[in-house]
């Protein structure tokens, strides 16, 4: 194990110098190795493959980093528990790489995983957890998902103007017409659009209407007092 943990080493300096085929080279073989002796869902297993990722991303196999990326989530979780925070930080440094290649789908999978975390640990009704099905809508538009996109939609817009985040809700329309591409998915956003508007302008006259009934009340109290 103490050889492994030296090539490891080597190899995070060697990629530090640039040298960078060395580097992978030294880090195959303490990979290798920690496989045989510590299995592949040790903690320390997610070092080296960070690295690696490190390594393959510097060298442009970005195929090849992402998998180390998936690794790394799966050694996470068996490790640290489902619900570890270090899994959710794992799960979004994957999906951004993900989004950078455009590979949506997968970026899909692995955000409804995040979306789990997240209901979990912070509620159905979060920010969090808004921002994430706007995310799988993205997704899904971009996939010509239609029906899987609206669903994400609508409930992103729901929590949004729960928690009177009408700003974010706006904003995630905004991704989401970029992202749509033909007459068909357009449509379906600004259905969802016209219904942030509506419910937004509700709680204003709402919000307005229990103003002035605070405010009859107060004259009355005023009134009376003379």
């Amino acid at each position: 194990l103490q050889t492994a943990l030296a090539l490891d080493n080597i190899s995070v300096a060697e990629r530090r110098a640039g040298r960078l085929e060395s580097a992978i080279e030294r880090s195959e073989e303490a990979l290798q190795i920690f496989l045989e002796i510590l299995g592949k869902e040790h903690q320390t297993l997610a070092t080296c493959r960070a690295n690696r990722k490190h390594l393959f991303l510097a060298v442009g196999k970005v195929d090849e980093a992402i998998i180390e990326m998936q690794e790394i989530v799966n050694i996470k979780r068996k490790t640290k528990g489902e619900f570890d925070a270090s899994v959710r930080v794992a799960l979004a440094d994957l999906i951004n790489k993900l989004i950078e290649q455009e590979r949506f789908k997968e970026a899909e999978q692995y955000s409804r995983e995040l979306l789990e975390f997240f209901e979990h640990k912070l509620g159905p009704e979060s920010e969090d957890v808004a921002d994430t099905h706007s995310y799988i809508a993205e997704f899904s538009i971009r996939q010509g998902a239609v029906e899987t996109a609206l669903t994400h939609m609508h409930k992103a817009s729901d929590i949004y103007i729960k928690t009177s985040k009408s700003e974010s809700a706006m904003s995630s329309v905004e991704d989401w017409l970029e992202a749509a591409q033909t007459p068909e998915t357009k449509a379906a956003v600004y259905k969802v659009q016209a219904k942030i508007y509506l419910e937004a302008l509700q709680d204003e006259v709402k919000a307005a209407e229990s103003e002035g009934l605070a405010a009859k009340a107060m004259e009355g109290q005023a009134s009376s007092a003379e």
